[in-house]
């Protein structure tokens, strides 16, 4: 009998570890999802002043067009992030042991779209 208390407590422990590592994984990836679309904005405004500029003969040369490659590049790489964040969130389903984690639901605003944050709720308490 006292092998499975042991044996039972050690799981919980190992399950708890488990949860609190996804847990801390999505929070971690919904913060770059955030930078990343910082970095689009910044990019999609640093595109925009460069065009004005040129357009309004400010500039000889059209270097907005320079800009372009950045912006798909953080376009892209915004992609790779919400993709990584939504692995997260899916890992931390499966930590809780749910289709769907169990979460409190706050969100962040990330292209006029609410996306939702994943922190985990201690239940445990």
């Amino acid at each position: 009998m006292r092998q499975y208390e042991i044996q039972q407590k050690d799981l919980r422990r190992q399950i708890e570890l488990q949860v609190r590592r996804a847990s801390a994984n999505c929070k971690l990836a919904a913060s770059q999802a955030e930078d990343s679309e910082l970095a689009v904005k910044l990019s999609e405004e640093e595109l925009t002043q460069a065009r004005r500029r040129f357009e309004g003969g400010v500039t000889a040369t059209p270097k907005w067009w320079k800009r372009k490659p950045k912006l798909r590049n953080r376009r892209d790489d915004r992609i790779g992030v919400l993709f990584a964040w939504s692995q997260r969130k899916w890992d931390l389903a499966q930590a809780t042991g749910n289709g769907v984690a169990v979460v409190e639901v706050t969100t962040i605003q990330l292209s006029g779209r609410a996306l939702v944050h994943c922190p985990v709720t201690d239940r445990s308490r």
